[in-house]
C-alpha cells in the first residue's frame, strides 16, 4: 500500500508539475495536508509551504510558529498570512476560501511557481458528490475538485483526490517523524455542513442502506469529471466565440450547431466562468428564450442583467446608461457616460466595422467626409428615410431592442443622417475622419 501510493504521487507529479519550478504547498497542520508535506519530502520533491491562520482557536498561533519550525527545520521556504475580518461577513466560509486562494495566487506569481498543492482526498470528494446531488447540480457539474484544475489563474493540484482518507492516515502511521499533525475541532463542529456530513450524514446513509456509500460517490465525481471533458470538446468553438468588453460579455448562441444538452452546458458553463449564478428558474428561461429565438427578454440578478435577443446572449455587469446630449465632432478622446468616442483624420481608406456587435471586438468605425456633423440622442419614432420611422427600421434589421438607445445618431442641422447600430455609410466618396466608439 505504501509504495502504490508513493508510486501514484511521483507519476501525477511528474505528469503534472515543471521540472524546473517547484509547486507551493497549502499546509493547514492536519492528518490530510501532513500527510502530503511527508509525502513530498520523502520523494524529494522540492516544494513551498504556505499556511493560513484563520484565528478560529485561540491555540492556532502557537500552531503556526510550530509549522514554520518545521519547514525551516526541512530547509522549506515558509509562508504565513493571519486573516482579519471584516465587521459584517455574510459568508465566512466564502471569505476565507478567497482569501486563501488570493494569499496562494499572491505566493505564486511573485515567486514564480508552478502551483499550488492541496490535500484533498477521496472522502472529500465524496462529501463534495453527496452535497451537490442534494442541491441539484447538472451531471457534469457534480464532481466539483479536480486533479488538476486552474483557479484565478494559477494551477490548483490535488495529488491525492482518488486517495481514501484510511490510507493516507495508514501510511503516515508508519512513518517516523516527531511532529505530530493538529486535530483541529472546528472540523468536527457539527455547526458546520462538511463535518455533520462526515459525521452524521454519510453514517446514517451508509447504516441504513447497508451499504458503503463513499466509493459510489468518489465514482459518480469521476464519471462527472469524464462528462465535463467531453461536452467541453464538444462546445470548446462555442465557448470560444465568447466576446467581452467592458460593459459585459455577448455570444451569438445560433451561430454554431449544437445538441440541446451541449446548448445547456455551454449556457451553465458560460455563466459559471463569467460569475452570474442565476436561480434555476432564471436558467431555464434564458435557455428557453435561446432556443425559440426570443426578442427583447431581460433578467436581473442583483445588479448584474442577462438580455436575450433572437439567439444572442449578453452578460452585463452594470446597467448601461442611454447616450443623452448632443456633441459637434471635433478631434480627439471623449467620454459620454458609458461611452468613449475617438475622432481623428485618417491617411488611408479604412475598412468600416459592422454595426453593434462590433461593439464587442475593437470598437465600432465609421468614416466620415467631414466633421459638420453632431452626436446626439435619438428616439425610435424618428424619421429615418425610407423606413419613416427608427423603430421600425432597427425592428427590420433586428437591432436588439436594448442597445437602442446606447449608442447616439449622427445628424446634420436638425435631421438625423445615419443612427449607429446598422452597418451603412453616409458617403462613399470620401473618407477624411474616422470616429472610434467603443465602451468603458
Amino acid at each position: 500500500m505504501q509504495e502504490t501510493l508513493e508510486r501514484e504521487l511521483y507519476r501525477f507529479i511528474k505528469q503534472h508539475l515543471s521540472s524546473n519550478k517547484i509547486a507551493l504547498l497549502g499546509l493547514s497542520g492536519g492528518p490530510d495536508s501532513f500527510s502530503l508535506y511527508q509525502l513530498l519530502l520523502k520523494l524529494k520533491i522540492p516544494f513551498a509551504v504556505a499556511h493560513i491562520d484563520h484565528g478560529w482557536r485561540k491555540e492556532s498561533k502557537e500552531e503556526l510558529l510550530l509549522l514554520e519550525k518545521m519547514a525551516k527545520k526541512d530547509n522549506l521556504s515558509f509562508f504565513s498570512k493571519t486573516l482579519v475580518y471584516p465587521d459584517k461577513v455574510k459568508n465566512l466560509e466564502a471569505f476565507c476560501r478567497a482569501a486563501r486562494i488570493q494569499f496562494f495566487k499572491s505566493l505564486v506569481e511573485t515567486h514564480q511557481m508552478d502551483g499550488v498543492f492541496l490535500a484533498h482526498h477521496a472522502d472529500d470528494l465524496a462529501e463534495t458528490v453527496l452535497k451537490r446531488v442534494s442541491e441539484g447540480y447538472a451531471l457534469p457539474f457534480l464532481g466539483g475538485m479536480k486533479p488538476v484544475s486552474v483557479m484565478k489563474g494559477i494551477k490548483i493540484l490535488r495529488p491525492l483526490l482518488f486517495t481514501p482518507k484510511q490510507m493516507l492516515l495508514d501510511w503516515l502511521s508508519k512513518q517516523s517523524v516527531s511532529f505530530k499533525p493538529f486535530l483541529d475541532s472546528t472540523n468536527l463542529d457539527e455547526h458546520y455542513l462538511r463535518p455533520k456530513m462526515r459525521e452524521k450524514i454519510i453514517p446514517f446513509l451508509e447504516k441504513e442502506f447497508g451499504k458503503k456509500i463513499k466509493n459510489s460517490l468518489v465514482r459518480m465525481g469521476k464519471e462527472s469529471a469524464e462528462l465535463t471533458r467531453y461536452l467541453d470538446s464538444k462546445v470548446e468553438a462555442s465557448f470560444a466565440g465568447l466576446k467581452k468588453n467592458a460593459w459585459g460579455s455577448y455570444l451569438d448562441f445560433d451561430s454554431f450547431r449544437l445538441e440541446d444538452y451541449e446548448r445547456r452546458y455551454l449556457l451553465k458553463k458560460i455563466l459559471i466562468t463569467q460569475n452570474f449564478g442565476l436561480s434555476d428558474k432564471q436558467f431555464e428561461s434564458v435557455l428557453d428564450h435561446l432556443n425559440n429565438f426570443s426578442a427583447n427578454k431581460q433578467f436581473l440578478k442583483d445588479k448584474k442583467r442577462v438580455y436575450v435577443d433572437r439567439g444572442h446572449l449578453f452578460l452585463f455587469e452594470k446597467e448601461v446608461l442611454p447616450f443623452e446630449g448632443e456633441w459637434m465632432l471635433k478631434e480627439g478622446v471623449n467620454e459620454f457616460g458609458d461611452l468613449q468616442i475617438e475622432v481623428s483624420k485618417i491617411k488611408n481608406f479604412v475598412i468600416e466595422k459592422k454595426g453593434w456587435e462590433s461593439l464587442f471586438k475593437d470598437g465600432l468605425l465609421i468614416t466620415l467626409p467631414s466633421l459638420d456633423y453632431r452626436l446626439g440622442k435619438v428616439t425610435p419614432k424618428m424619421d429615418y428615410g425610407e423606413h419613416k420611422t427608427l423603430d421600425k427600421f432597427w425592428n427590420e434589421k433586428k437591432v436588439p431592442a436594448f442597445f437602442r438607445d446606447k449608442l447616439p445618431g449622427l445628424f446634420s442641422s436638425r435631421k438625423l443622417e445615419k443612427e449607429l447600430l446598422v452597418p451603412t455609410n453616409i458617403k462613399e466618396d470620401e473618407k477624411l475622419y474616422l470616429i472610434k466608439i467603443t465602451p468603458k
